[in-house]
């Protein structure tokens, strides 16, 4: 069976969307994803069936930054001229949302005393352990 795996960090182009299945509800969202500054920006489209997955994936938002994991899909399909083209594609199984961009830019409380450093009792040997 052949492996793949992948796990990207990017930004969702746009709110996710609400896709029904037959037996559970998925989501399915665009995710940009940055190469550097002199390489073009990578976009992805990301569907998931995994409740857990659908659930972080619908509390993000459009520019949230968020890490996909899954497998990599080429999809394929007729654009609106009728001609065949395929897209790349992730089938997340599982989403997760990063923390903002200013969460650690808060000042830090003032130092207060430095609390007492205790000695810790030495460990005991044992010779019996086997590693």
């Amino acid at each position: 069976m052949p492996i793949n795996n992948i796990i990207l960090t990017g930004n969702l182009a746009s709110d996710p969307t609400e896709i029904r299945g037959r037996d559970n509800p998925g989501a399915r969202a665009r995710l940009a994803v940055s190469q550097g500054r002199e390489k073009p920006t990578i976009w992805l489209d990301v569907s998931t069936w995994s409740k857990w997955a659908a659930q972080d994936l619908m509390r993000s938002r459009k520019g949230e930054r968020i890490t996909v994991s899954g497998r990599l899909e080429l999809r394929e399909y007729a654009d609106k001229n009728g001609e065949a083209k395929q897209a790349l594609g992730i089938v997340a199984s599982g989403v997760e949302r990063s923390a903002p961009r200013d969460a650690g830019n808060f000042a830090a409380p003032p130092p207060s005393s430095p609390a007492p450093v205790q000695q810790a009792a030495p460990f005991p040997i044992d010779d019996d352990i086997p590693f």
